[in-house]
């Protein structure tokens, strides 16, 4: 993507988001966005000119933020109005070159210097425009070298539950909060085993026609956890051929058979011992008639995995590695010898079965036993998920905005309505945290874009940094001009004004007092059963003023 700035030499570092417009994108057109609530935005663009966009300052605006160097804008409407496709679109996480896909996005240094897509005029406060049509050094970086959620690693809420560990290791300074330890230890564990094993029994079945279970295939595989990786790994149906032959000689009737005739990848066992003795497993030693029924009652006893101390964490992850390595070659040699027997060689690896199903926990020890992430409160895993993201995302110097799609997705109210308030106070340890590495992040600004369908999140910004979105009746999306203010806001009132509900309560509800009130209005006087049902009806409607408002219209029938 090509950039024009009026400063070829414009400091990536101070660069902020302050408009940016959709002319075309899926349902979107001719849609402008202040991305920077300190100015008004006026865009035009004369025919046979360049664009012209035109920014003042804006006289009203109160910087909530200013103090913690934060810019927050809010996105909000009803489903179907764009809200994600304009994050993806601006984070350069729609597909490009695509004529559909049509818009402008402009970068602000806070010095009269800009940066666009596009070649155009900027005017600010009425003086002389400034032409950006030169093309910095880096003029082809792509769009979505200015999001920093480029650093996160897929999805966030997996990402965290798999490397909260080797995050809090390098950086515990970040999560704790003076003496108090968030994490102290740390076990190897199988990773969400109940349904990779139920995916291996429906794999086994499709292969050999067995009527096997998860739980029994959770059971075997807990014992022999260098097994259940050759299985993951094996799930390609490169490995069909394999299996097919394994069900023509009949020799395997359930799981344990199959292992001694797949066995031969570690035919010692020296692999699953160390395995074992990484996670805490007991080894069946063969002078104990009754070891393997110990080792099963140690499983299904659910008994805690071995602790490590949590400074240990790269040192297990090492050995971990270093296991998988020795796996993944001894199931390949073994592979290579079961192909020279069969019509067709070369099976599909993937490699690092091990590291699949096995993954590093952290937990905290206590009087009371181990404290793991899931036994958190919503209020300090928010707080942890926050920490855990906006760290990589504000150690990148050279971006420029961070977005959350419906973070508050799933959050009690309470938890809604404290949201931005935790999101700027792990803002602010952040910073402090990176500033002890490298003062430069002390002063730079950063830009936060959240989505949501929730008045909460709006009650803690003002109005012109909120954008509320809706459709016109060709369902194209249009910006919607706030009828009330929304800072501090009453969260009813929201409901209608900044959400577009003409009721704010269920429409159950709705439609059985409107079918009661029908029926008071009608010219038959009413039973004494419908009086009854009616009464008890409306003392259960919970809003005060509307209870008495129905109480009195059913008194009034008397008369």
């Amino acid at each position: 993507m090509s950039w024009y700035s009026n400063d070829p030499h414009i400091d990536f570092n101070e660069l902020v988001p302050v408009f940016a417009r959709i002319n075309r994108c899926r349902n979107i057109e001719d849609l402008n966005l202040r991305l920077d609530a300190q100015f008004e935005c006026r865009y035009s663009h004369p025919a046979a000119k360049l664009p012209l966009l035109e920014l003042s300052q804006n006289l009203h605006h109160v910087d909530l933020f200013k103090k913690e160097n934060l810019n927050i804008t809010v996105i909000c409407g009803i489903n179907g109005v764009g809200k994600t496709t304009i994050l993806k679109l601006l984070s350069g996480r729609l597909p490009n070159g695509k004529v559909e896909n049509d818009f402008l996005i402009v970068f602000g240094d806070g010095k009269n210097n800009y940066l666009a897509n596009r070649r155009m005029m900027v005017n600010r406060d009425g003086s002389v425009a400034v032409k950006l049509d030169q093309s910095p050094p880096w003029w082809d970086l792509s769009l979505n070298g200015f999001c920093a959620n480029r650093v996160l690693d897929g999805d966030e809420d997996f990402s965290i539950w798999r490397n909260i560990t080797a995050h809090y290791a390098l950086n515990p300074r970040l999560y704790d909060d003076g003496e108090t330890k968030l994490f102290t230890h740390l076990s190897v564990e199988f990773w969400n085993f109940e349904d990779q094993a139920s995916d291996l029994a429906r794999d086994l079945n499709d292969k050999l026609g067995w009527n096997v279970s998860g739980m029994d295939i959770e059971k075997f595989l807990k014992e022999h956890p260098a097994f259940a990786a050759f299985l993951y790994i094996s799930g390609d149906n490169s490995f069909d051929r394999l299996f097919s032959g394994i069900k023509r000689t009949g020799k395997t009737k359930d799981i344990a058979a199959l292992h001694s005739l797949l066995g031969g990848f570690d035919p010692n066992g020296n692999i699953e011992k160390q395995i074992k003795k990484l996670i805490g497993l007991p080894n069946p030693s063969p002078r104990r008639a009754k070891s393997s029924q110990a080792v099963l009652k140690r499983i299904l006893a659910d008994a805690q995995p071995k602790a490590y101390p949590i400074a240990d964490c790269f040192k297990i992850r090492d050995t971990l590695d270093r296991l998988t390595d020795q796996l993944d070659n001894a199931i390949k040699r073994f592979l290579r010898r079961a192909g020279r027997k069969m019509p067709q060689r070369g099976f599909h690896i993937h490699d690092g079965g091990l590291r699949r199903i096995l993954f590093l926990r952290a937990f905290k020890k206590t009087r009371d036993g181990r404290r793991y992430l899931d036994h958190l409160s919503s209020g300090e895993f928010m707080d942890v998920k926050n920490k855990y993201v906006l760290h990589p995302c504000m150690m990148q110097r050279d971006s420029c905005w961070i977005y959350q799609d419906e973070p508050d997705l799933s959050l009690h109210p309470e938890w809604k309505r404290q949201y931005i308030a935790r999101l700027v106070h792990s803002a602010e340890v952040t910073r402090k945290f990176l500033i002890r590495a490298d003062k430069k992040y002390k002063n730079k600004t950063y830009s936060i874009v959240l989505t949501t369908h929730s008045p909460f999140l709006l009650s803690d910004v003002t109005a012109d940094q909120a954008i509320l979105l809706a459709l016109d009746s060709r369902r194209k999306t249009i910006r919607r001009p706030s009828p009330t203010g929304t800072f501090a806001g009453n969260i009813g009132a929201m409901f209608y004004d900044q959400f577009f509900m003409t009721e704010t309560i269920g429409m159950h509800a709705e439609a059985t007092l409107n079918a009661a009130v029908k029926r008071i209005e009608r010219s038959s006087p009413l039973t004494g059963n419908e009086r009854a049902h009616f009464t008890k009806l409306f003392s259960a409607v919970g809003d005060q003023l509307l209870r008495k408002l129905l109480l009195k219209k059913l008194e009034e029938t008397r008369s």
